[in-house]
């Protein structure tokens, strides 16, 4: 898994560094060639990446006219599933702290002391049954 997200990236990269560049230097890119051909060979492993294998190997046809409109598909793509590839992990270690605003200055309070206010936002039960 490490190993597709890697060649995923790598090939996020080179398309945005060629969407800086300009695609007249498409095909000085070897870095891009490298990085299309590392992720041809995992295309094939789902849907999603044979399409957008499909849309980087239309970018780099030689008689492709659209190859800015080409360019900008494939990062569209590109980036949509490596927002998908993010991992969220919630360390509980030590203090929770909250910056509120109390009195018009902020003031750090730890989340145990919130928690009867944010229990009461969010369930329907009565107020005075959670107090």
């Amino acid at each position: 898994m490490e190993n597709l997200r890697s060649i995923l990236f790598c090939l996020q990269d080179r398309l945005h560094t060629l969407a800086i560049v300009g695609t007249n230097l498409l095909t000085e890119d070897f870095r891009l060639k490298k990085a299309v051909e590392q992720f041809h060979v995992i295309a094939a492993s789902s849907s999603i990446f044979s399409k957008i294998d499909q849309l980087v190997q239309h970018l780099l046809e030689e008689g492709n006219k659209e190859k800015e409109i080409s360019l900008i598909e494939a990062i569209t793509l590109v980036d949509a599933v490596v927002c998908t590839q993010a991992e969220y992990i919630v360390k509980k270690e030590g203090k929770q702290e909250i910056e509120v605003l109390v009195e018009g200055r902020t003031k750090h309070i730890e989340y145990n002391e919130l928690q009867p206010v944010i229990t009461a936002l969010t369930t329907k039960k009565n107020i005075p049954e959670l107090l």
